[in-house]
C-alpha cells in the first residue's frame, strides 16, 4: 500500500475528525424536532424517513462512488463531497412536498458516503500501524461526540424555528476551509505493483468484516430506533429516555479510546467476540426488565459493544486492502455502515412487542458470538 510521506499536522488531523463528524450529521440535524420538521416540508406521514433514506443514499452511491474516488482521488472527492453536502443540507429548509424532499435526503445521503469513503482514505494515506488505529479510534469519538452536541444545538434551533435547524449543514462549507488550509493533497495515487498474492488469501476476510460492520450497526440501531417508544410503556419521561441515549454516546466514547490497548493484548477477533457478546447481553436486559437501573447497565454494554466494533472495523478494513482494493473496500465498509443502520428501521414492522424485538436481535447476536469463535481464526 502507498504510504504518503507528507506530515500531518494537529490542525490537519483535527480537520479530518471534524469533517468525520458530518457523516453523523446527516440524520441527527432533524431528529430532535422531526415532526414539526416533517409537517412543513409536507411528509408528515413519512417522518422518520426524513433520517433513514440518506442511508438509503449511502447504500447505493458508495459502490459506484469507488470509481469516482479511484480517478480523482480521496483529496478531490473530499471536495465535491464537502460542496454539494452543504447545498443538498441547507436546500431542504426550503422544499416541498414527497418526491423533492426524499430526492433532496437521497442525494445528501449520497454526499456522506463520499466523505465517509475520502475520510477513511486520507486516514490511510497519512496513518500506519498503531498510529491508524489510533486515528480511528479519535474518529469514532470525534463522530459520537458531535453527534451529541449536534442533537443539543438542533434543538434549541428547532424550538426558534422549524428550518434553523438546516443552517448546520453549512458546517460542511467551514470544514472545506479547513480541508484546504490544513490537510496537504497527497496528489498521488496508490501504487497497484505491489505483490497482490498477500492478499489473496484474505478476500474471505474482507467479506467477513464487511459482516460485521452490518451486523454491529444493525445491532446498535435497533437499540436508538425501538427505545424511544419502548422505554414509554415504563414510565421514562422523553427528557429521561434522551440522557439514556447520549449515555450510551458518551460510552461508546469511552470504549473507542480503550481499542488501541485493548487490541494489543487480546488481539482482533477476541475483541469482536467480547463485543458483540455485550450486544447479546444488552438486548437481553432490555427485553428482560422493567427496572430502570438495569436500563443503564444495559446501555453500558449497548454503547461499549459499538464503541469497540466499529472503529476496528475500519481499521481491519484498511490492513486487509491492497492499494489497488482500498477505495472499493472503503466504498464497500461505507454502504455495510449506513446498510445496518437503514435495515434496523424495518425491525418496528415485525408483528411482535417491543420487547421481543430485543430478544430477537438478542438471539442474533448470540448466533454472531458463536459463528466469530468458529471463523475469525482468519482475522488472526
Amino acid at each position: 500500500m502507498y504510504m504518503n510521506t507528507t506530515p500531518l499536522s494537529k490542525l490537519g488531523s483535527l480537520s479530518i475528525l471534524f469533517i468525520a463528524s458530518l457523516t453523523i450529521m446527516v440524520g441527527t440535524v432533524v431528529a430532535p424536532g422531526l415532526m414539526s420538521i416533517s409537517k412543513n416540508l409536507g411528509v408528515p406521514n413519512y417522518a422518520t424517513w426524513l433520517m433513514t433514506i440518506p442511508s438509503l443514499g449511502v447504500v447505493i452511491i458508495s459502490f459506484f462512488s469507488s470509481r469516482f474516488i479511484e480517478k480523482f482521488g480521496y483529496y478531490k472527492a473530499m471536495i465535491v463531497g464537502l460542496i454539494f453536502y452543504g447545498f443538498f443540507g441547507v436546500i431542504g429548509m426550503f422544499l416541498h412536498g414527497f418526491l423533492l424532499v426524499f430526492l433532496d435526503r437521497f442525494l445528501l445521503g449520497a454526499m456522506t458516503g463520499i466523505i465517509l469513503v475520502s475520510v477513511n482514505g486520507l486516514i490511510s494515506e497519512f496513518f500506519q500501524g498503531k498510529q491508524r488505529l489510533k486515528m480511528i479510534a479519535l474518529q469514532a469519538i470525534a463522530i459520537e461526540l458531535g453527534g451529541v452536541l449536534i442533537l443539543g444545538t438542533s434543538g434549541v434551533l428547532s424550538t426558534i424555528h422549524w428550518n434553523y435547524p438546516f443552517l448546520i449543514y453549512l458546517f460542511a462549507w467551514i470544514f472545506l476551509v479547513f480541508l484546504l488550509l490544513f490537510i496537504p493533497n497527497p496528489n498521488k495515487k496508490a501504487s497497484n505493483k505491489e505483490n497482490e498474492e498477500e492478499f489473496t488469501n484474505i478476500k474471505s476476510s474482507i467479506k467477513e468484516v464487511l459482516l460485521y460492520v452490518v451486523s454491529s450497526m444493525f445491532l446498535f440501531f435497533i437499540g436508538i430506533i425501538v427505545l424511544p417508544t419502548y422505554l414509554p410503556f415504563y414510565d421514562m419521561a422523553e427528557d429521561e429516555i434522551g440522557y439514556l441515549l447520549a449515555f450510551i454516546s458518551f460510552i461508546a466514547i469511552i470504549a473507542a479510546g480503550t481499542i488501541p490497548k485493548l487490541t494489543s493484548k487480546l488481539k482482533e477477533r477476541n475483541v469482536l467476540i467480547i463485543a458483540f457478546s455485550f450486544y447479546m447481553i444488552s438486548h437481553f436486559i432490555f427485553f428482560s426488565t422493567s427496572n430502570t437501573i438495569f436500563f443503564i447497565i444495559a446501555g453500558v454494554f449497548h454503547g461499549s459493544a459499538f464503541g469497540l466494533t466499529i472503529p476496528l472495523l475500519n481499521h481491519m478494513t484498511i490492513e486487509r486492502s491492497s492499494s489497488k482494493k482500498l477505495s472499493k473496500n472503503l466504498a464497500l465498509y461505507t454502504m455495510m455502515v449506513f446498510l445496518g443502520q437503514f435495515l434496523s428501521s424495518f425491525m418496528e414492522f415485525i408483528p411482535v412487542s417491543r420487547a421481543y424485538i430485543f430478544l430477537i436481535t438478542s438471539i442474533f447476536a448470540l448466533v454472531i458470538v458463536i459463528y466469530s469463535i468458529i471463523r475469525l481464526k482468519k482475522f488472526s
